[in-house]
């Protein structure tokens, strides 16, 4: 998958040959970037670096063509990347900081992470939330699967508030692992489903999803924490 980046960073040399622009950028003062830092060049992760990309004209969500030898704009805005989900390449925001809200209104989640080429090594992208329920109670019917697809299951992240996104069992870029109640855990996907990873960066530990304090045994089921009115966490 070829992809281009959109934000501020160092752009590699312009490839003459897959380039038009090349001479153009260098000797017109309102494309180079070192004359008008107002353009934000970007760093082109292809197999083949091409230049300098500056931003297009597209909205975000919007149709693009990712950047391939011979085009150097993808079209996208400024800190947005060309990225191809099952054949469709659209206009995708990036974020800073993996499992917490990000986008519109801070109602999309930052997710998923893509591995790039040249001087930055990856960029990770503000996907829409997944409307669904990670809760695990086989006793009561639930399988933390109910909004997701088949062999996919929900899982929760602690941001400002609880938020869902369904994950492939079996996904390689997102493995799930098997922490159970008060093991440590950098995120949710540390864990087993039906938990998630919640507490101070250096404590962070999983916690299990409750309904109420009987999903507790001892311990209280906490609302607080999740800002959810149907979901917190056991403490």
């Amino acid at each position: 998958m070829l992809l281009g980046v959109l934000f501020s960073v160092a752009c590699d040399p312009i490839d003459e040959e897959t380039s038009n622009n090349a001479n153009n950028n260098a000797n017109n003062p309102t494309n180079n970037p070192t004359n008008n830092p107002t353009n934000n060049p970007t760093n082109n992760p292809t197999n083949n670096p091409i230049g300098c990309v500056y931003e297009g004209p597209l909205q975000p969500g919007e149709v693009c063509s990712p950047v391939e030898p011979g085009i150097v704009q993808d079209g996208c805005p400024s800190y947005h990347l060309c990225h191809t989900v099952q054949g469709v390449s659209t206009c995708t925001p990036i974020c800073n900081t993996l499992y917490t809200e990000c986008g519109p209104e801070s109602t999309w989640i930052c997710y998923d992470r893509v591995m790039l080429q040249g001087e930055v090594p990856y960029a990770n992208l503000c996907v829409p939330k997944d409307e669904c329920n990670p809760y695990f109670n086989p006793n009561n019917g639930y399988n933390a699967m109910s909004g997701c697809g088949t062999h996919h299951r929900c899982y929760g992240f602690m941001g400002a508030n609880l938020n869902t996104k369904c994950v492939l069992e079996n996904d390689p870029s997102h493995p799930l692992g098997l922490g159970k109640k008060g093991d440590p855990c950098t995120n949710s996907l540390d864990c087993s489903f039906g938990h998630v990873c919640e507490g101070p960066p250096s404590e962070m530990v999983c916690r299990y999803l409750c309904m109420d304090d009987m999903d507790c045994d001892i311990n209280y089921c906490d609302f607080n924490t999740t800002g959810s009115d149907t979901l917190g966490v056991c403490r």
